[in-house]
């Protein structure tokens, strides 16, 4: 089949926003990154090949002619490509787990890594400016079909445990929290002047973060622990993002139900991606949260990489049904390098179609 583009009298900017207020749009709004260079190449009729930038604009014109109204990266496919000596593997993500991070520390030595990130850093005005530079200069490669968001740290737990490595991390957490303390509110002061900085130079309406707080089925860390040593530092942050003006859109693989109402208390405004592999309710967030919580996510992975066109329909349509109607909800989820590139176009176009059922 040939993708129709959709039809919309509202911009992205203006579809979001309605999501952000809970209010329903001309149709369902579309958060996704669909890294996937056969799904490009289609909707685009062009070769995905050339000039970063010109793939970058490639890319963006397939998101926006399928109706990607959010996104906060503009990656073209071809960055999870990785070549060795004995393998040449597509993968559409970044975390390389192993013993003592992404340095393989020691234990000695990710205490003392924790020492040094508590008493430094880039300068929190230079990577603000840079930051709000890159994302006009990708804003204006997308028009305005799809926008795109900052992002900042808010509290950095996640890029912690990836540095130093897991176990690494549990050892600290138990024999010397106060290295993590320290770190994490370096982070947080450094995180506050950036949002003040960005707050007068960026007219967006969103703001995002990413720090994965979850695992299979549960938190990475104890509730209690995240509420004592990170959710008031996140807390400060998101302060300082409501003073802009601006919405707070949260990023947490992993299962996060029991720290959702946290979340909330923490002021975010969109939490994804309600990862249903990790045990995440859809139906049931929206019913506990729905008109507190812009919910973004929720497609299942192994049904739009591994289903059939028809399956992935079935699952759009899944999602919107526990969730789009009265606003406050995004479709997300699933596609990555290696989606058949009929079940992406399968996903966009049932995605359009939703509003004419209904």
């Amino acid at each position: 089949m040939t993708y129709q583009p959709t039809k919309s009298c509202l911009t992205a900017k203006e579809r979001v926003v309605l999501a952000f207020q809970h209010r329903e749009a001309d149709r369902v709004p579309l958060y996704a990154e669909a890294r996937n260079i056969g799904f490009i190449e289609r909707i685009t009729g062009k070769k995905l090949q050339g000039s970063k930038e010109a793939m970058e604009r490639i890319t963006a014109d397939a998101y926006g002619t399928v109706g990607i109204d959010l996104m906060r990266t503009l990656m073209t496919p071809r960055w999870g490509i990785e070549k060795g000596p004995s393998h040449d593997v597509q993968y559409d993500g970044y975390l390389k787990w192993k013993v003592g991070g992404e340095q393989a520390l020691t234990l000695a030595e990710a205490q003392e890594y924790l020492k040094r990130r508590a008493e430094s850093g880039q300068d929190p005005h230079d990577r603000a400016v840079e930051m709000i530079r890159e994302v006009e200069r990708v804003q204006a490669i997308l028009g305005n079909r799809t926008l795109f968001m900052p992002i900042v740290p808010a509290s950095c737990l996640e890029s912690i445990y990836h540095s130093i490595g897991i176990e690494n991390f549990a050892f600290i957490m138990c024999d010397c929290p106060e290295l993590l303390d320290a770190a994490l509110q370096r982070n947080m002061e450094q995180t506050i002047q950036m949002v003040e900085v960005i707050n007068n130079i960026y007219d967006g309406p969103v703001i995002h973060c990413c720090d994965d707080l979850g695992m299979k089925n549960t938190t990475i860390v104890s509730p209690q622990w995240l509420r004592e040593h990170v959710f008031p530092s996140m807390k400060a942050v998101v302060d300082k993002i409501k003073e802009g003006g601006k919405y707070f859109s949260f990023h947490s693989c992993g299962n996060v139900t029991a720290i959702v109402p946290d979340l909330i208390d923490v002021g975010i405004d969109a939490l994804d991606p309600i990862e249903i592999t990790a045990g995440m309710d859809l139906a049931e967030l929206k019913r506990d949260y729905g008109d507190r919580l812009v919910l973004i996510g929720n497609a299942n992975a192994n049904i739009i990489q591994m289903g059939s066109p028809d399956d992935v329909r079935a699952e759009v349509r899944r999602c919107c049904d526990e969730a789009a109607h009265g606003g406050g909800y995004f479709l997300s989820g699933g596609i990555t390098q290696a989606t058949p590139t009929g079940n992406v176009v399968a996903y966009f176009d049932e995605a359009k179609r939703y509003v004419v059922r209904n």
